[in-house]
């Protein structure tokens, strides 16, 4: 009796462990890689909020939107800035950047990045400068090229340093890229440059 007792002991354990193994492999896997998604998009929100708070100059403050739908565990990144070429849209009240050899000089840039970084160690960054705003199509075509697009913010020279020829006077945008304080290495490229081979 002892035996067999133990042996039914044992049987309904086994069982009753079967049953709560089976209970736990049907979460679903999806939501399994939901949650873990969201704790890693959280966490890159988290480091560039906390990356933007410790810069001592506000000015610095480069915002990407599109933030929680980035690779988290990146420590670099290539930038490149659209920083001049837009015409006024009265009717939005906005300025939409319209220099299309700029737009595609960017998308060439993008396309030839392709292949020769790897987007699981390093972002792809497209900076318009503040106040300007891409057309949908142009936005859409610059994504499918590995863009990842936000705002710099304008860096404002005295006016004895600004350049009398109109096509520089907004290119010192580009000292903001400083303010990518998240990263451990930044990389900027113009949009009239190639990636030829690894980078």
């Amino acid at each position: 009796r002892t035996v067999a007792t133990t042996v039914a002991t044992a049987t309904a354990t086994a069982t009753e462990n079967k049953k709560g193994s089976n209970q736990q492999t049907t979460t679903s896997p999806k939501a399994v890689v939901a949650v873990n998604n969201k704790n890693q998009k959280d966490n890159w929100c988290d480091k560039i909020q906390k990356a933007r708070a410790d810069l001592h100059n506000p000015s610095l403050h480069i915002t990407i939107p599109s933030c929680a739908t980035m690779i988290p565990t990146v420590k670099s990144a290539i930038v490149c800035m659209l920083t001049d070429g837009a015409a006024s849209d009265a009717k939005a009240q906005k300025n939409v950047f319209t220099a299309t050899n700029y737009i595609h000089g960017a998308m060439a840039l993008g396309a030839s990045l392709m292949g020769n970084i790897d987007p699981t160690q390093t972002h792809q960054l497209l900076l318009l400068r503040d106040g300007f705003v891409l057309a949908d199509n142009d936005l859409h075509q610059l994504q499918s090229v590995g863009w990842t697009i936000g705002t710099a913010p304008t860096f404002h020279l005295l006016p004895a340093y600004v350049p009398r020829f109109p096509r520089y006077k907004t290119t010192y945008t580009k000292v903001m890229a400083i303010g990518l304080s998240e990263y451990d290495c930044v990389m900027l490229m113009d949009a009239d440059t190639l990636a030829v081979g690894d980078i």
